[in-house]
């Protein structure tokens, strides 16, 4: 079997499909799914993109494909800070400074601070003040999960760790996950005082319209939900795991804190 053929049945296998299934589906014999598996068929650089798309892979694994297949990858992983980037930097410039005086950040796939406006970053250092740890380069989804990040100043801390706990499962395993993404979730799954029915808790029932985040800060409680928003149409890697969070309120009383402390900055 190539090596090739070998993640093309992992990748079919983690689908729960058959090699009937998945012909019918890409529109080739399963005469041909078998060959390409077993490597006794070398496919075309069209047919292992064809693969990629049928199987849902996202653009790293479809890069890896090609690899193991003998071809150049097709997408890119530029860094952020890379000249042919300044469009997107531009972009998030703008999106965050249009947001204020309310909070916004950027984030990697892996909920790694990218960029902050000046209210995220206000109330970072507020949050601090007030006893929360974070790192200067801090992963979101950590702080908010840790005994001593946001989980003592937020509302119903276990009903969120497992909407967020979710929503990571979602994507970084159940959507064409790579090795890296499964150690992320696992990372997440360690920390102290995760709920054991994380993967089980119902959030459908709940009577709103959408889940929102209540902090406790300065004597006032700051009832907010988010948006999350990525980049139509990506070709380059760096950009498809792009994640825009806008923070929007709820009350009257969080739009004076946001106003009296942020206005101006």
């Amino acid at each position: 079997m190539s090596a090739f053929g070998a993640k093309l049945r992992e990748l079919r296998e983690a689908r729960r499909l058959s090699q009937l299934e998945l012909s019918l589906e890409a529109e080739v014999s399963a005469r041909h799914i078998s060959f390409m598996e077993t490597g006794r068929s070398k496919p075309s650089r069209e047919m292992v993109l064809h693969m990629g798309r049928i199987l849902g892979v996202d653009m790293a694994t479809t890069n890896s494909l090609l690899t193991l297949a003998g071809y150049s990858q097709v997408f890119g992983e530029r860094r952020l800070d890379a000249a042919s980037m300044a469009p997107v930097r531009k972009a998030l410039e703008q999106l965050m400074c249009s947001h204020m005086p309310y909070p916004a950040i950027v984030l990697d796939r892996h909920y790694n601070l990218i960029q902050a406006n000046a209210a995220q970053l206000f109330l970072m250092q507020r949050l601090m003040a007030a006893g929360m740890a974070i790192s200067e380069t801090p992963n979101f989804m950590k702080v908010f999960l840790a005994r001593d990040g946001l989980r003592s100043f937020v509302d119903d801390w276990e009903l969120l760790a497992c909407h967020m706990l979710q929503r990571v499962w979602r994507e970084h395993t159940l959507e064409a996950g790579s090795a890296e993404d499964e150690a992320f979730v696992e990372e997440l799954l360690s920390i102290e005082g995760i709920p054991s029915d994380w993967k089980r808790r119902n959030l459908e029932s709940l009577d709103s319209l959408v889940i929102n985040v209540n902090i406790n800060l300065d004597g006032v409680k700051l009832r907010m939900f988010s948006s999350i928003s990525s980049f139509g149409a990506p070709l380059d890697i760096t950009v498809r795991d792009i994640r825009i969070e806008h923070f929007f309120l709820l009350d009257d009383a969080t739009e004076a804190y946001w106003r009296t402390h942020c206005e101006g900055l």
